[in-house]
């Protein structure tokens, strides 16, 4: 887990956009999607990104074995790509989710509970925010489901949240 989160401040720290990165969102999402991608901090866009990419690959990993009938190949790269949208409420650094992190261990998950910081609101409630969000736009329950479950343990989730998970978790 520590080397997962090394990983990812190294991720934030040294990532740049590139023009395949832009060509992949123009082809994906709509104007007003963009919009609301637009405002994610770059590290937040990028991780979307490789979320959205990988989940497209696992997708196709497991077309053959399970059934898919509810889920689309475009779906679960809108989901990677829209699935951390409730951050644009309350922008995060590298820095505020590495304080977050150590704060959480520290209080033995507690600071979840004993915080007001508007910070510390997003960072375990943006799906929730993220549903608010994409329910204007007019997204299924489905998509919304993903959305805000992606962080929850599910017995028994949906294809799409098990594609989402698996590809989040990834990244």
């Amino acid at each position: 887990m520590y080397l997962y989160r090394v990983k990812q401040f190294y991720w934030t720290i040294s990532s740049f956009f590139r023009k395949v990165d832009y060509k992949y969102i123009n082809e994906y999402l709509t104007l007003e999607e963009i919009e609301f991608f637009n405002r994610l901090k770059k590290s937040e866009k990028l991780h979307c990104i490789r979320v959205s990419k990988d989940a497209a690959e696992y997708y196709e990993s497991i077309l053959q074995e399970e059934r898919l009938m509810d889920v689309s190949k475009d779906m679960v790269i809108k989901l990677g790509l829209l699935h951390d949208i409730g951050k644009i409420k309350q922008p995060l650094t590298a820095i505020d989710k590495s304080i977050i992190v150590i704060l959480n261990k520290l209080t033995k998950g507690e600071l979840k509970n004993k915080s007001k910081s508007k910070k510390v609101y997003i960072y375990y409630n943006h799906p929730e925010e993220g549903v608010k969000i994409l329910k204007d736009i007019g997204y299924d329950e489905e998509f919304l489901y993903a959305v805000k479950n992606h962080h929850k343990k599910i017995q028994n989730p949906s294809m799409a949240l098990k594609i989402l998970k698996y590809a989040d978790n990834k990244n």
